[in-house]
C-alpha cells in the first residue's frame, strides 16, 4: 500500500517516447552491418547512394541516433540526413506560411495521438500509390497493425509503424493449481478479472503500467459513462454508477487481493499480473507462466485499447523529394532495422511478421488495437488522490467522488479562463 501511495508522477500517462534501453552497442552494430552487407542492392540503395539531403522530424536528434546506431549513415554514406524536433512540426499550425516553409521536412515520425490531426490538416500524404508502384510488401506486417493504421485515414494508409507496444495478462499456473482455481481465459472483462482475483486470499492480481484511475475510466467508458465531453465541455464523475465502479476496484485493493506492485508475481507469490512488452522475454522463458488477453469491452470483444502504436513513419506533403523519402522510409521499415530494434528496444515489439511469436505477443495480437481519445492528464492526477482517499484514508466513496468532481470542475474553469 505504501508503494501505491508513492507512485511516481511519471506513470500518469503513456510515454510519448520510446524506451532508450539498449544492449551492447558494438554487438548490435556489427550484427546489423553484417546483415546489410549480405543484402542485394535494391531501389533504395541505388537512389540514396547519390548525394541527397533529407530531413526527418523525430522526438530529437539524439533519440534518433540512439535508436538506429548510425546504421543509416553506414548504409547510405552519401545521404545527408538532418533531424528536427517533432515539436517544430506540431507548432506549425500556429506559425505563418513563411515560418512553416522554413520548417519543411521529408519524413515525419507522427505520434499516434497526432495522426488524425496530421491527416486532416493535409500534412502527410497517402502512401498507397507509392506502395503499389514499389517493392514495399505490406503483407510482411501483422494485418491487425495495418488495419489499425488504416483506421486513421478511413481506409487509406498515411503512415506505417515500426513497433507495437502492448500489455498482456500473465498468470502463474502453479499458484492457480495450489489454490485449486481454474485458470483465466481469453476475453474476460474487468468484472471477470477482478472477481477471479478475489478468489485468492492475497496477491490475486498485481498491476504494473496502469494506474487505478485508468482502469476506472475504462470501465466507465465500457458501461457507457462519459466522465468528460468536449461539446459542450462537461465533467460528470459522480452518481451511483460511478460509485459502483470505484468500489469494484477499491475493495480488492483494501483487502490486498489487487495491488500495484509486481514484485510478488516475480517472486512466485501472486496469481496474475498485468505486464507490458518489456517483459516479453521473461514471460517466454518461464514455463510456469501463461498468458491470456487483456480485459475486453463485452460490447466490442474483438478489440483492445491496451495494444497501441507509439508513432507512424509518414511522408510530409511539403517534401520535395517524395521518391527518395519513400525509399528511406522503406529502409526504416525493413527487416534489417526491425532486427536492430528487437535487439535494442526492450518494451517495443517489432510489427513485422515472424515465423514464431512469443506467447505474450500471440495474446496481444488476438485483439485488434483500437484508438480512444485519452482523458486529460488531470483525470489521472486527481484520480490517484481520490483512490488514496478511498483505500488509505477510508473516506466514503460518494464523498471522495464529490471532492473529485469539485477538483475537476475547478480545473475546467481555470482552463477556459
Amino acid at each position: 500500500m505504501e508503494l501505491y501511495r508513492n507512485m511516481s508522477k511519471e506513470k500518469y500517462g503513456r510515454s510519448k517516447k520510446l524506451s532508450n534501453t539498449v544492449v551492447s552497442r558494438s554487438f548490435i552494430i556489427l550484427m546489423v552491418i553484417g546483415l546489410l552487407a549480405g543484402c542485394e542492392k535494391s531501389g533504395n540503395v541505388a537512389m540514396l547512394s547519390e548525394d541527397k539531403s533529407l530531413t526527418i522530424a523525430y522526438f530529437s536528434a539524439d533519440m534518433f541516433r540512439d535508436r538506429y546506431k548510425n546504421v543509416i549513415e553506414q548504409k547510405f554514406p552519401k545521404l545527408s540526413l538532418s533531424i528536427v524536433p517533432i515539436t517544430d512540426i506540431l507548432e506549425q499550425s500556429e506559425q505563418s506560411e513563411d515560418q512553416s516553409a522554413k520548417n519543411s521536412v521529408d519524413i515525419i515520425y507522427v505520434p499516434s495521438e497526432n495522426m488524425k490531426q496530421f491527416i486532416d490538416n493535409g500534412q502527410i500524404i497517402d502512401l498507397d500509390p507509392l506502395i503499389k508502384s514499389s517493392s514495399l510488401d505490406v503483407s510482411l506486417y501483422e494485418p491487425e497493425i495495418i488495419d489499425y493504421s488504416r483506421n486513421f485515414g478511413n481506409g487509406k494508409l498515411y503512415g506505417i509503424p515500426t513497433s507495437l507496444l502492448g500489455k498482456v495478462l500473465v498468470y502463474n499456473k502453479e499458484v492457480f493449481d495450489a489454490n485449486r482455481i481454474n485458470y483465466p481465459n481469453d476475453g474476460m472483462d474487468w468484472d471477470d478479472l477482478l472477481s477471479l482475483a478475489q478468489q485468492f486470499p492475497e496477491n490475486g492480481l498485481v498491476i504494473d503500467y496502469l494506474l487505478p484511475s485508468e482502469i476506472i475510466w475504462e470501465i466507465g467508458r465500457i458501461r457507457g459513462l462519459k466522465a468528460y465531453q468536449t461539446n459542450p465541455e462537461q465533467i460528470s464523475v459522480m452518481g451511483l454508477q460511478w460509485e459502483e465502479i470505484w468500489k469494484l476496484l477499491a475493495e480488492p485493493m483494501k483487502s490486498g487481493t489487487v495491488s500495484f506492485d509486481n514484485r510478488p508475481f516475480f517472486e512466485g507469490k501472486a496469481a496474475m499480473a498485468i505486464m507490458n512488452g518489456k517483459h516479453e522475454r521473461d514471460i517466454e522463458a518461464n514455463e510456469k507462466w501463461a498468458t491470456v488477453t487483456m480485459p475486453i469491452d463485452p460490447n466490442q470483444p474483438e478489440v483492445t485499447t491496451h495494444s497501441y502504436i507509439d508513432g507512424f513513419y509518414a511522408i510530409s506533403s511539403s517534401s520535395k523529394s517524395v521518391e527518395e523519402s519513400f525509399e528511406l522510409l522503406k529502409f526504416l521499415l525493413s527487416p534489417e532495422l526491425s532486427r536492430l530494434e528487437e535487439a535494442s528496444m526492450q518494451q517495443a515489439i517489432p510489427v513485422l511478421k515472424k515465423e514464431t511469436r512469443s506467447k505474450a505477443v500471440q495474446s496481444m495480437l488476438k485483439l485488434k488495437p483500437v484508438f480512444y481519445e485519452a482523458l486529460p492528464f488531470e483525470f489521472n492526477k486527481f484520480g490517484e488522490s481520490t483512490m488514496n482517499k478511498i483505500v488509505i484514508e477510508d473516506i466514503p466513496v460518494d464523498q471522495a467522488l464529490g471532492e473529485l468532481q469539485d477538483q475537476l470542475d475547478q480545473w475546467l474553469l481555470n482552463k477556459n479562463r
